[in-house]
Parts: structure tokens; C-alpha cells; sequence
């Protein structure tokens, strides 16, 4: 039986966390976004995010290409915590979180703040 729960308890961890590669989708009150990996699987890092995010309200959307975003080890270089995703558009920054978070902010304003799902 006990196998059994560490197996039910994987699954769990696995499904309340978005994937680590392929395409990912995060459902907000104003926003559909749709984030595809296109680095290699198994990328701890990644420069190669394509967010296509729609308004809900207009219909429109916007593409874009951005960067995994990790705090560092000691060293500097070496990734260790997932924080999010981070595009820009001129000015503007797009930042979603891993715990589906999106800011959109611009000089420092913030334009856009919402909780959104990842949906699976």
C-alpha cells in the first residue's frame, strides 16, 4: 500500500506545478497565455519561450519571445530556483510567475497584475 501512496503523492507534485517543456497554458481573468518551450527537453534554462497571450476582452493578442527566469548559486551562473518566465516588447516587461502570477509592467508602472491557473 505504501508504494502506492508515494505514487499518488508524485502525481500531485507533478500536476500542481506546469511543465518543464512542450506548451503550457495559464488562464487569468483578462488574459489566455499560452507559453511554448522551444529550447531541448530537459533544458534547466531556457532563451527560446514563446508567449502568445490573448485579451479575453478584444480578442487581440501579441507574440513574443523570452527567457526562463532562475535565482542563482553562489557562483553566479549556475540556475537553481524556477521563478518564472520574462518577455519584452520595448519598454514593456511581461513577467509570469510560476505560481501563475503576470505583471506586465512599463518605467517602472505597473500596467497589468493578475492571478491566473495553469490549465492541464
Amino acid at each position: 500500500m505504501k508504494p502506492l501512496r508515494v505514487l499518488i503523492l508524485a502525481w500531485f507534485a507533478i500536476s500542481a506545478a506546469p511543465a518543464a517543456f512542450a506548451e503550457q497554458v495559464l488562464d487569468t481573468p483578462s488574459f489566455r497565455i499560452v507559453i511554448e518551450h522551444l529550447c531541448e527537453e530537459g533544458c534547466v534554462s531556457c532563451d527560446q519561450i514563446r508567449y502568445t497571450g490573448t485579451s479575453k476582452k478584444t480578442k487581440r493578442s501579441i507574440t513574443l519571445m523570452g527567457e526562463t527566469v532562475h535565482t542563482l548559486e553562489e557562483d553566479g551562473v549556475t540556475p537553481n530556483k524556477f521563478l518564472g518566465y520574462r518577455f519584452r516588447s520595448g519598454k514593456t516587461v511581461y513577467f509570469i510567475g510560476h505560481l501563475g502570477v503576470l505583471e506586465v509592467t512599463q518605467d517602472g508602472r505597473t500596467l497589468v497584475h493578475e492571478k491566473g491557473r495553469w490549465v492541464f
